[in-house]
């Protein structure tokens, strides 16, 4: 950014997006390849991924639209932060311990209640509300195209947030991607953020749909969705959405509910709280500073609502 806070932006040369574009699918054919191989000899066709190759959301859809596979696992801290997990699962092995569980909710790191909170909150000595129904009241924001910090239970493991630590904001409102882009994330101007969609209107919003609740695999936007929500749809028309299933994030499902009752489309923007550069929110402390040193208009944090400028 220059001093007037005006973003810069650094295009490519075609080569080097041409280039991009090859090593891209190359390394899709590859991956299909070994899939099928797989198939071939352990005669299953059930898929479960992991590793840094796999955050490539691209080449995940690329598997499973292009391969016999009936089921598709791809674990939500592919990159290294999820190295520790193996190594404990080895351990366990071991030891004759197992520990496995289906992981339907990754927000497994710091949490806080609203006791510890709100005594932040005074410590800070910044003013805030306790509505009655925290989700109703961000989403009558978020409709009327506020950005807002949700902070909510605990902190995501991997590279998603996924509804504990996001920053959320209304897809359908023209220009939001700019706006979010140039007062609060001052990243690249050309990338596209996600949605988080209510796993029950899924068909609406997504081609061919499947249960993707850690945003890591893409899909085709449907029609509907490319036309109301451009900004959160890539040049490709795909998209990396979270489906949110109201039984494993109620709170998140609910906000994302209630958005849809204001805009008529349960679909949202969720990006990571953080700006460029910086690591997502861990503790209130965090948010607090994300919401005052950038253009967001609120924070839910907990129970409770921290605005500005509104």
């Amino acid at each position: 950014m220059d001093h007037n806070g005006k973003i810069m932006h650094k295009y490519l040369l075609d080569e080097y997006v041409d280039l991009a574009y090859a090593v891209q699918a190359r390394l899709e054919e590859a991956l299909v390849s070994l899939v099928e191989i797989l198939i071939r000899e352990t005669y299953t066709k059930d898929l479960c991924l992991a590793g840094g190759i796999f955050m490539n959301c691209k080449a995940n859809g690329y598997i499973w639209d292009s391969t016999d596979i009936d089921n598709i696992f791809i674990h939500p801290a592919s990159s290294d932060d999820g190295s520790c997990i193996g190594a404990a699962f080895y351990l366990s092995k071991e030891l004759n311990f197992n520990p496995r569980n289906i992981l339907e909710n990754v927000q497994l790191g710091p949490s806080f209640g609203n006791n510890e909170v709100e005594k932040i909150l005074k410590t800070c000595g910044v003013s805030y509300l306790k509505p009655d129904d925290i989700s109703h009241e961000v989403a009558k924001l978020v409709a009327s195209g506020k950005l807002v910090a949700w902070f909510q239970g605990g902190c995501e493991m991997g590279a998603r947030s996924l509804g504990g630590r996001s920053i959320v904001a209304s897809p359908t409102v023209e220009g939001i991607k700019d706006n979010l882009n140039k007062i609060v994330k001052r990243r690249e101007h050309w990338r596209p953020y996600c949605p988080s969609i209510n796993s029950e209107y899924k068909e609406d919003y997504i081609k061919e749909p499947l249960e993707t609740p850690f945003m890591i695999l893409a899909r085709q936007a449907s029609y509907e969705l490319s036309k109301i929500a451009p900004d959160i749809t890539h040049i490709d028309n795909s998209i990396r959405p979270q489906t949110v299933q109201e039984s494993v994030l109620p709170r998140w499902h609910k906000l994302i509910e209630s958005v849809g009752q204001f805009t008529g489309h349960s679909v949202v923007l969720n990006t990571s709280l953080n700006v460029r550069g910086e690591p997502m929110a861990c503790q209130p402390h965090d948010a607090l500073n994300y919401l005052f040193s950038t253009g967001l208009d609120a924070l839910a944090i907990e129970d409770f609502l921290v605005t500005k400028n509104i």
